[in-house]
């Protein structure tokens, strides 16, 4: 499980406070933390198989999935959930 956390103040002007001091900091800003998904929890989540994933992604019709780190690659959680509630249903 990957979070994004965006600081609206560098993290260098809390250096030097203790933990506790350094959460609250965090609660007190609004802080937008996205969840990234890895691939067998999509598959879990969507029902569909790799091969599937990766044919939608080429076609454009599912969201591309972002970088992690070298070789791992994770999907936002909300383009998941967008891409579900915008889904046809049979």
């Amino acid at each position: 499980m990957t979070w994004m956390v965006h600081f609206p103040t560098p993290v260098s002007q809390t250096i030097g406070r203790s933990a506790n001091d350094f959460c609250a900091a965090l609660q007190s800003r609004s802080i937008h933390m996205e969840r990234h998904l890895r691939r067998q929890a999509v598959e879990e989540i969507t029902g569909l198989s790799r091969s599937t994933l990766y044919a939608m992604i080429s076609e454009g019709s599912f969201p591309r999935p972002v970088k992690l780190g070298k070789r791992a690659v994770g999907w936002p959680e909300s383009s998941i959930q967008t891409w579900l509630s915008q889904r046809e249903t049979a």
